[in-house]
């Protein structure tokens, strides 16, 4: 027999939730309306945790979103696609670049090297990866095969020149087998240009897809 405060409890909950007025002793009617909030209930809970578990799940993405917004910013305020367009232009056609150039691709490395300043996307930390890469190839071949040229420069800003005495239009008379060492190199220089072009390319479109940014 249902006791009478669960009587006027269930009655209560029956009435507000179904419009439906419960009367009498009936324990059949009582314990038909207890299976009936039974199954309200173990229906209603797997739904509303789930609706729970979502918010929390877009709430989280947002912040991934939002910090790795943050991180692009920043890299590129260091560095961003025209400078290095307009750099590795010079590089590949006059073979020369200055001090300030490749300190900015250093700059920009550092920076995405940093383990607080990793992507949460794995994506985009594995473009981020490729592209660092292909930066520090590059950085290392300008730093072993470029000398400053002409060497009496004053400016902190030095130009400097791949292998010039392997130049003929800076060294002035080289032998074919100088003129092929330089060949060699050049086409070196070009694999590494269009690399790095192709890594950031990658990136900064992955970047758009991922983070409309």
């Amino acid at each position: 027999m249902v006791t009478p405060l669960l009587e006027k409890v269930i009655s209560a909950i029956i009435e507000d939730s179904y419009n439906i007025k419960l009367t009498g002793d009936n324990d059949v009617v009582w314990g038909f309306s207890l299976v009936v909030i039974g199954l309200t209930y173990h229906l209603s809970t797997p739904s509303l945790f789930k609706l729970v578990g979502r918010k929390e799940r877009l709430e989280l993405k947002a912040k991934h979103i939002e910090h790795d917004k943050n991180i692009f910013t920043q890299a590129d305020g260091i560095m961003n696609g025209s400078f290095l367009s307009d750099f590795l232009s010079c590089l590949g056609n006059d073979h020369s670049y200055r001090l300030n150039d490749t300190r900015t691709l250093e700059n920009i490395c550092q920076f995405l090297a940093k383990d607080e300043n990793q992507f949460i996307s794995r994506n985009l930390e594995q473009v981020t990866q490729e592209f660092l890469k292909s930066s520090v190839k590059l950085l290392d071949f300008s730093a072993y095969k470029f000398y400053i040229f002409p060497d009496n420069q004053t400016s902190g800003n030095s130009r400097l020149c791949m292998a010039p005495a392997l130049n003929m239009d800076r060294a002035g008379h080289v032998t074919q087998e100088q003129q092929a060492q330089y060949r060699e190199l050049t086409g070196n220089l070009d694999n590494l240009i269009r690399d790095i072009r192709e890594k950031y390319r990658k990136w900064r479109s992955d970047i758009k897809y991922e983070l409309i940014i």
